[in-house]
């Protein structure tokens, strides 16, 4: 039994130190002469994840709006008399698919013609965070400079966002609308909203349809007055 124990104790000694020295690894300096690729990788990536954020913000989480959808753009969260709110991890594929579709619109490396610079194609894994939305991206890339080669690969872009918190005020005002199912409770909507700082606008199409939009004034992407993110509500009215 002490055997057993003292193996499990360092066992767990080398995962600590394991795992300190991925951290360490993935904390390593640039070397100084591929610095301006890296930083223009990065930008890039930052920018193209900013993007990303808006777009799927404006579709109400998605990259490709559903079927069920305002013109093609506005998801339903509730239909009829049915919750449609997507999974959390439909939006983080969503900007992982929105950057890695879009991320070599804005690779250019022009600039700097000394350097011959290939890539392969990004694969991109995105989290959502408190305040932040984080975007973790693997993509080879293979420098050549006077003969002398080197390599990238891991990128990150850490971008201020309160998108988790927005979803969740989303979901909550859909499990709300279950319980009233052909009538809103605007004073609920609002309160959800504002309890967690964000302002709620309404738009009716016809007599069946209400579009929400939740606005964020305190952190907005890309310089913009705010953060949008929108969905609708189909009553059942037959």
């Amino acid at each position: 039994m002490f055997v057993i124990f003292a193996i499990l104790i360092v066992a767990g000694v080398f995962l600590v130190l394991y795992s300190q020295t991925d951290l360490f690894k993935k904390s390593e300096s640039v070397n100084p002469e591929i610095a301006p690729i890296k930083s223009i990788i990065d930008n890039c990536l930052k920018h193209t994840g900013e993007s990303a954020l808006i777009l799927i913000g404006q579709q109400g989480g998605y990259y490709h709006a559903p079927s069920l959808s305002v013109n093609n753009i506005v998801p339903y969260y509730f239909y009829m008399d049915s919750s449609k709110v997507p999974s959390e991890t439909v939006l983080t594929s969503s900007i992982s698919n929105y950057v890695d579709s879009n991320l070599q619109t804005c690779l250019n490396f022009s600039q700097f013609p000394d350097f011959s610079v290939s890539y392969k194609k990004s694969l991109t894994k995105t989290s959502l965070l408190a305040d932040k939305v984080v975007i973790d991206t693997i993509i080879l890339v293979d420098i050549l400079k006077s003969d002398i080669k080197y390599s990238l690969s891991d990128f990150r872009a850490e971008i201020p966002s309160r998108l988790k918190g927005i979803y969740n005020v989303s979901s909550g005002i859909v499990d709300d609308q279950l319980k009233h199912m052909n009538s809103t409770c605007i004073s609920c909507m609002s309160k959800a909203a504002s309890d967690n700082g964000l302002v709620v606008y309404l738009g009716e199409i016809g007599s069946d349809v209400l579009v929400v939009q939740l606005r964020d004034y305190n952190i907005s992407v890309q310089g913009g007055p705010y953060y949008e993110f929108d969905f609708a509500i189909k009553y059942n009215l037959i």
